[in-house]
C-alpha cells in the first residue's frame, strides 16, 4: 500500500516538474536549433586488399606480421577552422546489446586476438582551415601469427571541444544547446576469409540493480572472433522444483568479437525470494536458421536480496529520500515560475 502510494507520488512530482519546466521555457527561453550540423566529413581511402569498395568502412584481408597503412580523407565543409581528434578504438558490447566504437573500455573474453586500439598507431589531431581537406595516415601492425575470425575496431573522429564554443548563443534571454557529434569509420581485419562458428557462455547470475531497478545480472560471452548482429534470445527462469518464474525475450542483440554482454533483466522482488533457480536460454541468429541452448543454475541469498532491494527504487528508503529532494525541487521551480510570470507581466504593462 505504502509502496504504491509512493510510486504514484513520485510519478506525480516528476510530471509536475516537467510541466513547470515546459511552462517556464515557453514564457522565457528561446531554444537553439539542436539539429546536428555536419561541418566535417571523414572518408576511408581504400587499399588493394579491401574486400568491397561499396562498403563505407575498411574490410581488409591482411597478412600476419605486416604493417598496414590506412588513410582517411578529412574534409572541413564549414567557414571556420576545425581541430579534429582521430582515435583508433576497439569494438565492445554495451549493456543494451549494441556494438560500441567510442573507445570505452568494455570487457572482452580472455581469448581476444588483439585490441585494435593496441595494434593501431597513436591518436592524431588534425587542424583544418575553412573548406580544407587533408589525408591522415595510420599504421596497423597485424599480429605475427595467423588468426581465425575478425579483429574489429574503428577510427573515432570528434571535434576538439577546447577549440570551439561550448554552446550556440541565442537571444539575450535564451539558453544554449550544445551541438556535438562524432564520426566513426569501422575497420575489420582478417587473415583468413573463414569465420569461426559461434560459441556462447552464460556467466554467474546475481541479484542487483540496473538503472535503479531491481534486476538479475549475468554475462553472456561471445567466445569467437566474430561480429554478431541482430541476434535474439528467449528463455525462462525456473525454481529448483521446476516451476516457471519468468519468461525472457530479447531481440536485436549485437555483439563485438570476443566480447561480453552484461545482460540485465528487470524483476519483481515478490517473484524472487531467496532460493535456488535455473536460467535457460535459446539464442537465435539473425536468419533464425541456427540456435544455441545455454543454461546455468544460480542462488539468491537472503542478505544479497535485501541489499539489492534496499538500493532499488522499490525501497521505501529510496522513495522517502528521493521524494524529499523532488519536493524541494518542485518548490524551487514554482518560485522560479512565479518570478518569470511576474516579470513578464511587468514588462507587458510598461
Amino acid at each position: 500500500m505504502w509502496r504504491e502510494f509512493m510510486r504514484n507520488l513520485y510519478k506525480f512530482m516528476m510530471l509536475s516538474i516537467v510541466g513547470i519546466v515546459m511552462m517556464c521555457s515557453f514564457q522565457r527561453f528561446a531554444y537553439a536549433d539542436d539539429s546536428p550540423t555536419f561541418e566535417y566529413y571523414v572518408t576511408p581511402i581504400f587499399t588493394d586488399n579491401q574486400s568491397d569498395d561499396k562498403r563505407g568502412y575498411f574490410d581488409l584481408l591482411v597478412k600476419p606480421g605486416e604493417v598496414q597503412e590506412l588513410k582517411l580523407e578529412v574534409s572541413n565543409t564549414s567557414k571556420q577552422k576545425k581541430k579534429l581528434t582521430i582515435t583508433p578504438t576497439t569494438a565492445g558490447t554495451t549493456s543494451n546489446g549494441t556494438i560500441d566504437y567510442s573507445g570505452k573500455e568494455w570487457r572482452h573474453t580472455s581469448n581476444l586476438v588483439a585490441k585494435f586500439s593496441d595494434i593501431a598507431s597513436e591518436p592524431q589531431t588534425v587542424e583544418l582551415k575553412p573548406e580544407e581537406k587533408k589525408v591522415v595516415t595510420f599504421e596497423v601492425k597485424v599480429p605475427d601469427e595467423k588468426f581465425e575470425g575478425q579483429i574489429v575496431g574503428a577510427f573515432y573522429v570528434k571535434e576538439d571541444s577546447t577549440e570551439k564554443e561550448e554552446t550556440k548563443s541565442t537571444s539575450e534571454n535564451g539558453i544554449g544547446i550544445k551541438n556535438e557529434f562524432a564520426m566513426i569509420i569501422a575497420c575489420v581485419l582478417m587473415t583468413d576469409e573463414k569465420i569461426p562458428d559461434q560459441d556462447f557462455e552464460l556467466g554467474p547470475v546475481k541479484i542487483d540493480t540496473y538503472g535503479g531497478l531491481l534486476s538479475l545480472k549475468t554475462d553472456l560471452s561471445n567466445h569467437t572472433a566474430r561480429l554478431l548482429t541482430n541476434y535474439s534470445l528467449e528463455g525462462t527462469i525456473l525454481t529448483a522444483k521446476g516451476k516457471k518464474v519468468m519468461d525472457i525475450a530479447l531481440s536485436d542483440i549485437s555483439m563485438a568479437p570476443n566480447s561480453i554482454y552484461e545482460m540485465p533483466l528487470q524483476i519483481n522482488s515478490s517473484d524472487f525470494p531467496a532460493g535456488k533457480y535455473k536460467m535457460a536460454l535459446t539464442i537465435h541468429d539473425r536468419a533464425k536458421e541456427k540456435e544455441w541452448e545455454i543454461a546455468t543454475d544460480f542462488k539468491i541469498k537472503a542478505e544479497e536480496r535485501q541489499e539489492a532491494i534496499k538500493e532499488s527504487i522499490d525501497s521505501v528508503v529510496w522513495y522517502k529520500t528521493t521524494s524529499g529532494m523532488l519536493i524541494i525541487a518542485l518548490i524551487v521551480l514554482v518560485i522560479i515560475m512565479f518570478i518569470v510570470i511576474l516579470r513578464n507581466k511587468r514588462k507587458g504593462s510598461q
